[in-house]
């Protein structure tokens, strides 16, 4: 549709290399408006729902990138339409290359991604929320879930916390840093 032409415009006037997947509904666009005081109203459209041949192309382009890359990062809401093991796949494929992958996504497609140990997660608060099943509550809660996402993908977490700031946990390291919001 006209905005997945205005994408492929954009990309092209700055140079950016891209492989595009035409598909039969409009691509969606998110607009977020913030006002003067920091409220933030965001306008999600309803997403596409990608047939089972267009996911199937997408797939194929995401793998043939996977030639020559030095890392791919995987971010965003899952498609729909697309199997729920679809970013597991790219980052199994990945990592049989010995490409890193960076993961931000959520929900079942975040799950199943994780034991395929992207290199690097990065939930926010409520993401984390929904990965360990759990409201967690204090410093010490959020802590106890990264140890566990980190050992779940041996790999690094990177946890958005707002205006709160941002926490890293990585392995082999174990140490955890805590960076504040800057304002």
């Amino acid at each position: 549709g006209t905005t997945g032409q205005e994408i492929g415009r954009g990309l092209r006037s700055e140079a950016i290399p891209y492989r595009a997947v035409a598909i039969g509904k409009p691509t969606r666009a998110n607009v977020v408006v913030t006002t003067d005081s920091g409220v933030q109203y965001r306008l999600n459209p309803t997403w596409p729902v990608l047939d089972r041949d267009e996911v199937k192309q997408l797939d194929q382009r995401v793998r043939e990138s996977l030639t020559g890359a030095c890392m791919i990062v995987i971010s965003g809401a899952l498609v729909r339409g697309a199997p729920i093991g679809l970013y597991a796949g790219w980052v199994k494929a990945a990592g049989a290359l010995g490409i890193p992958v960076f993961l931000d996504c959520d929900g079942a497609a975040f799950r199943k991604a994780v034991p395929a140990r992207p290199f690097l997660v990065k939930p926010n608060l409520h993401e984390l929320e929904q990965w360990v099943g759990r409201s967690l509550k204090d410093h010490g809660e959020r802590e106890a879930a990264l140890r566990q996402l980190t050992a779940a993908t041996r790999g690094w977490v990177v946890l958005s916390c707002g205006e709160e700031g941002a926490w890293m946990l990585g392995s082999p390291s174990d140490a955890l840093v805590q960076v504040p919001a800057k304002s």
